[in-house]
């Protein structure tokens, strides 16, 4: 996983003590057919045919708002199936994973190539498999 430099700042500001907490309460998860850059640039989310962010992780919430594993060595990986909604047409092969500020709009702050791509087509409901988001910062 890459933070691009919005997510890297928030982070940065957090670890140093300019702000007392990470701002985003709330991150979640899209899909991509290109791999982003570090400058936000570069996203081919799908559109339409059902396609929609989903909640990836809510600070303060339930366990079952939160989909990612416990960070162990500086390295995460989702620990639960992370279901998007029934695609109504295909959203074409998507490679990468994205991370989000918002459900729409909001700010790239991170991304990451799929341990498996994902290609959904009418009628079926696109999931990423339980490991197969994976961040790490090095």
């Amino acid at each position: 996983m890459a933070l691009t430099y919005k997510g890297a700042n928030a982070l940065l500001d957090c670890l140093t003590g300019r702000v007392s907490t990470y701002p985003n309460t709330m991150v979640y998860v899209g899909l991509s057919t290109t791999a982003p850059n570090v400058s936000g640039g570069n996203v081919s989310e799908p559109t339409g045919n059902g396609y929609a962010r989903v909640l990836l992780s809510k600070a303060n919430g339930a366990d079952s708002e939160k989909h990612m594993a416990t960070a162990v060595n500086g390295s995460a990986a989702n620990k639960d199936v992370i279901y998007f909604p029934e695609a109504t047409g295909a959203w074409g092969t998507c490679t990468h994973f994205t991370l989000w500020t918002a459900q729409t709009g909001g700010n790239l702050i991170g991304y990451g190539q799929l341990t498996t791509a994902i290609s959904p087509v009418n009628e079926t409901v696109p999931i990423i498999r339980v490991g197969d988001l994976v961040m790490g910062i090095s």
